[in-house]
């Protein structure tokens, strides 16, 4: 995953550094033009200063203006609202390799004395997730946003394609018997609510910002004896145009 990682990261900066080659040897050109667009930035900033929950620096009397604190180390750049809320969606769709699967068979329903802890094996297991989550935000910084998140996630998995090596004829008989089918596919459903927190770093260079977003949740899940923990950093570049 480190490997992938790197990979991605040195192809962003691959290509960061060709913008700004590009943007030197089109120095000549972008003079020409930078009247025009900066008129078209000044059309832009009264739009945006004009529309309605805009935080400019006339907004003196906002109940939120103590944040973000440092307001100075953003210069003349507008600062979004210090606070913000959202509700986001996500569903998922894949496939999993198994990695062990064992069951727990009933000694009545195979018509023997003892039960039978087995290991089983599947061609195929699909995974179905749904998630919504409520997130809240705050700029503590003009370069940090922290967040919280709380949500609920429900899922499915499904193997099919299922087999007991290690039963012998005569149990996989009596399964048979019992109307238990192994080929049949093997739902299995659960839910449970996530809740985490989160922060964003970014910064600004010019036309060119970049962000780092870590991010770390918890799922307590009704089917697993444990929560779940997830950690995920985004890397983000990008350039900024008319």
């Amino acid at each position: 995953m480190e490997k992938y990682v790197s990979l991605f990261l040195a192809i962003l900066m691959i290509g960061f550094v060709q913008q700004i080659l590009a943007q030197d040897e089109n120095a000549t050109a972008d003079e020409n033009a930078t009247s025009d667009e900066n008129a078209r930035e000044e059309r832009w900033r009264v739009l945006r200063e004009s529309s309605p929950g805009h935080a400019s620096a006339d907004d003196s009397e906002r109940w939120s203006d103590f944040l973000p604190l440092m307001k100075d180390a953003a210069g003349d750049a507008d600062l979004p609202l210090p606070f913000g809320i959202g509700v986001t969606g996500y569903w998922q769709e894949q496939d999993l390799k198994e990695k062990g699967i064992s069951f727990d068979l009933d000694a009545t329903v195979l018509g023997i004395l003892t039960p039978i802890s087995t290991k089983a094996t599947a061609t195929n297991i699909e995974s179905e997730v749904d998630n919504f989550n409520l997130r809240v935000d705050a700029w503590v910084f003009p370069f940090l946003n922290v967040y919280g998140i709380y949500g609920e996630v429900e899922g499915e998995n499904t193997a099919s394609g299922l087999g007991l090596p290690d039963l012998n004829a005569t149990v996989l008989g009596n399964l048979a018997l019992a109307g238990v089918d192994i080929q049949k596919p093997f739902p299995l459903s659960y839910d449970g609510n996530v809740y985490g927190f989160g922060l964003i770093l970014a910064g600004q260079w010019g036309k060119y910002w970049g962000t780092i977003d870590y991010n770390f949740t918890q799922a307590d899940l009704d089917i697993s004896t444990s929560e779940i923990d997830t950690h995920t950093i985004s890397p983000r570049i990008g350039r900024s145009g008319s």
